[in-house]
């Protein structure tokens, strides 16, 4: 095994000596779940090239760790003008859990693909691409209390492994660069996700949707209500919709309702609590409605016309690459409220939690879309490319699907939308999204303008025009009409690319 010193922070350890942290930095949480967060010290190997077929040829007994990296964290940082290496690396960490409990191993985004084991046993890998969550359920904790994860992790530009992964216009750096949160699960059931849904912001209304997870699923679930840290309601029996394994409490209000609204981050947290399983997942949410107005077509938030006035962002660093800090994020938004933004384009991938939780603090509107800039038709046409491009916007809808922040999802980042043959791909696409939510609206940038054949799938698209420079564009925002297909309004936004 080589040691590649330059890239990254290593030195020779046994990887994390204290206790891992119990309670993540941003929604969800698992009030009764035992959880880790396993940010801190793994232990870590790196492939040298004449090894570099491991990641396909490779099985845990491959896997080699002689160093220790911080997680989160890009095993491929480098100096200025030397570019890090494209290789597989290898991860591995040990927590305490409980003899015979399963638990859910979150993984908040692993650049670009990876191979996931449990005590020796490979149990999936992930090939949705950079920057998307992905989870697995373990296997039952054995008699010594202790739970090993190690990880194979590949970045290369392989369409084999990490098909969405096309290349664009920003530097795709390798690791494990988000949290890993492991919570035990209560039994043969649990609560997987809560969506709340705004039906009526005056009023503060909301349908709950809480989506179960597990095996042995029942007809009914008993469903508890506790909003901003008050008194659990009283359990009430609720029927689970065995297609979708979801439960729906209707027109539940939430007290003390204020709209969340651009500028003002009024926020309510939900603690669910299935009262069987004993399970309980407290998220936190907004009351916000997006959408359009009729003639001339505008966007709205909460029935009111806004315009979007911000930049796009990268989630990279020099120091810490796409590792971003929650530290740094906060800089990251000071810069964007120092110039009185109120909306910023997270491009071109999905955005961490803690990002996403500091912009509904604030206020602050966002495009989240899936990666995917530098997609051709070649690719559309590539079903494996296709099944995996749904995969990372169905996760990406699930992950946030709590934030009031995110308003727009988008896909295919100035894609092949001038070729009639691509929108087979942008309606599956967009069809994905509304079938998720009907919080948000379907959007993509495009640099075909009116040369684009695939606009009857937007609800709002962007136009990309080119001023002589990479760094300025101006972007125009139009409301689609999707029975008429056309344009109605433009609203201009200087936006940085």
């Amino acid at each position: 095994m080589l040691s590649l010193l330059l890239f990254g922070s290593l030195s020779l350890a046994l990887g994390q000596s204290g206790p891992w942290p119990s309670i993540p930095a941003f929604y969800p949480l698992y009030p009764k779940r035992k959880t880790f967060v396993l940010n801190g010290t793994w232990s870590f190997g790196i492939v040298n090239s004449s090894e570099a077929d491991i990641i396909k040829t490779g099985g845990y007994a491959d896997i080699s760790t002689p160093n220790t990296t911080s997680v989160p964290s890009c095993f491929d940082i480098a100096p200025p003008g030397i570019k890090g290496p494209r290789t597989t690396a290898f991860y591995r960490s040990v927590h305490e859990c409980t003899t015979g409990a399963q638990a859910k191993l979150q993984f908040y985004a692993v650049n670009f693909f990876a191979r996931v084991f449990v005590d020796g046993v490979e149990v999936g890998n992930h090939s949705a691409g950079p920057y998307t969550p992905f989870s697995f359920i373990s296997s039952p904790c054995s008699s010594s209390g202790k739970r090993e994860l190690a990880l194979m992790v590949n970045n290369e530009f392989d369409s084999s492994l990490s098909p969405t992964a096309t290349g664009g216009d920003f530097y795709f750096y390798g690791g494990i660069i988000r949290p890993v949160v492991v919570s035990e699960l209560p039994g043969p059931f649990w609560i997987e996700r809560v969506e709340p849904v705004t039906v009526d912001v005056n009023s503060g209304k909301v349908d709950v949707r809480v989506v179960m997870g597990g095996g042995s699923l029942p007809d009914q679930v008993s469903i508890a209500l506790a909003f901003n840290g008050g008194v659990p309601s009283a359990p009430v029996l609720v029927a689970l919709n065995k297609t979708s394994n979801t439960a729906v409490l209707t027109g539940v209000t939430v007290p003390n309702a204020k709209p969340w609204t651009v500028g003002q981050g009024n926020l309510f947290t939900l603690t669910v609590s299935e009262t069987v399983s004993g399970d309980s997942f407290t998220t936190r949410s907004g009351l916000r409605k997006v959408g359009t107005t009729g003639s001339p077509s505008r966007l709205t938030i909460n029935g009111e016309v806004v315009k979007l006035k911000g930049y796009n962002r990268h989630s990279m660093w020099p120091d810490t690459g796409a590792a971003v800090t929650p530290e740094q994020e906060r800089v990251d938004l000071s810069l964007v409220q120092g110039v009185n933004a109120n909306y910023v384009r997270g491009g071109h991938y999905p955005q961490s939690q803690h990002w996403l939780d500091l912009l509904d603090e604030a206020g602050i509107l966002l495009w989240e879309e899936a990666l995917g800039p530098g997609v051709q038709l070649k690719n559309i046409q590539d079903p494996f490319f296709m099944q995996q491009q749904v995969l990372a916007v169905t996760s990406m809808v699930h992950t946030s699907i709590h934030h009031p922040s995110v308003i727009l999802h988008g896909f295919f980042n100035e894609g092949p939308s001038s070729e009639s043959d691509a929108c087979v791909g942008y309606q599956a696409l967009a069809d994905t999204v509304r079938s998720l939510t009907s919080s948000r609206l379907v959007t993509w940038a495009s640099d075909k303008t009116t040369g684009d054949k695939c606009l009857s799938n937007a609800d709002v698209v962007s136009f990309n025009s080119e001023l002589g420079s990479r760094a300025l564009s101006l972007c125009c925002y139009a409301i689609i009409s999707r029975s008429r297909c056309h344009f109605s309004s433009f609203a201009h936004l200087l936006q940085l690319l």
